[in-house]
């Protein structure tokens, strides 16, 4: 259901630069200590397009559920990776490009990324991150095999479209007897002067996830933070967060800002944020959440989570998975000066 005009003051943020995907605290990950710096004042509203791209057909690979964006902008076209779910099919990663942002057509040769059969990611592959280096598209991505074990993965592409997993897969795995041995997923990563940082969410117990953060010379042999988890929940919050999840960061000068999923004590998923000097240390914005679910009538009445940021045309645009009152999952956007 698309909404009513334009509703403001849900999210609140400062400029940020492109860079980064879209699945805070101290180095202990619970309070969100350190980091110094404060949110600004620039005002998203939520898009009267929404929701921006819905399921597709009766049929299709995608037709039940579209989720968890990642958004790049080349400046003149927006491309946009998603998972997909379908009541026919195994589903998998799909593409999708615009040339304003709202409009989308998707790729005929969709799902661009399906499960591997008998391989690590045989039972689904979600949850997408893609960065541009110049020359290569890499994908990260969660795979889950038949136990349903989620781990983090990798493809690369020169188009965007046909990827190719390369060796030693799956590239990160969760740490037995660690914070994050049950499952690790939801990553978010830049390269920055050589250097790729993800950020990702992990558990070591169901519905208790937290955020934590690894570095890579060279995309594929990646070590975890020994301050790991680096953002948990904060219940003492007046958004009372009971778990954390699905990270998207972006550079804004001189520091680094997370855009987060948090759960409400109801399990009810909206997004906060926190900056950073370090990517380690965080602190939290006064104003989270800083996007909740919608009214009633809306697509995104019962959760948004999964965000994904970027600038564009000197529009500051955040594009999410929104649910609506029968767990159906779609993409929306909100936007800012």
């Amino acid at each position: 259901m698309k909404t009513s005009p334009i509703r403001t003051g849900l999210l609140v943020l400062t400029l940020l630069s492109p860079n980064g995907c879209g699945d805070g605290g101290g180095g202990s990950g619970d309070t969100g200590s350190g980091g110094g710096g404060q949110t600004g004042t620039g005002v998203l509203s939520r898009s009267e397009s929404n929701p921006v791209l819905e399921p597709g057909n009766p049929g299709a690979w995608d037709d039940e559920s579209v989720e968890a964006p990642s958004v790049l902008y080349d400046g003149s076209l927006y491309h946009l990776w998603y998972a997909g779910t379908g009541s026919s099919s195994d589903g998998g990663i799909g593409y999708a490009f615009s040339s304003d942002g709202v409009q989308w057509t998707r790729h005929p040769s969709n799902p661009v990324l399906s499960p591997s059969p008998g391989a690590w990611d045989e039972d689904s592959v979600n949850d997408p991150c893609v960065i541009f280096d110049g020359a290569t598209f890499w994908m990260y991505y969660v795979g889950e095999d038949a136990s349903s074990n989620e781990r983090i993965g990798v493809a690369l592409s020169g188009d965007g479209v046909t990827w190719t997993r390369p060796a030693g897969n799956p590239v990160l795995l969760p740490s037995p007897g660690e914070w994050d041995e049950r499952e690790v997923g939801s990553p978010s990563v830049l390269r920055e002067e050589g250097l790729f940082r993800m950020w990702y969410s992990a558990e070591t117990l169901p519905d208790a996830k937290r955020i934590g953060y690894a570095e890579s010379p060279d995309g594929l042999v990646w070590t975890k933070s020994a301050s790991n988890p680096v953002l948990g929940p904060d219940a003492s919050r007046a958004c009372q967060e009971e778990s954390v999840e699905a990270p998207t960061v972006m550079r804004d000068g001189t520091m680094l800002r997370m855009f987060y999923a948090a759960e409400d004590l109801q399990f009810q998923p909206m997004i906060g944020e926190a900056v950073s000097a370090d990517g380690i240390s965080w602190t939290r914005s006064a104003s989270n959440p800083v996007l909740t679910w919608g009214e009633l009538e809306d697509f995104d009445n019962m959760a948004v989570t999964s965000p994904s940021v970027l600038r564009a045309s000197g529009t500051l645009r955040l594009y999410y998975s929104g649910e609506g009152l029968f767990n159906e999952e779609r993409i929306g956007f909100a936007m800012g000066p």
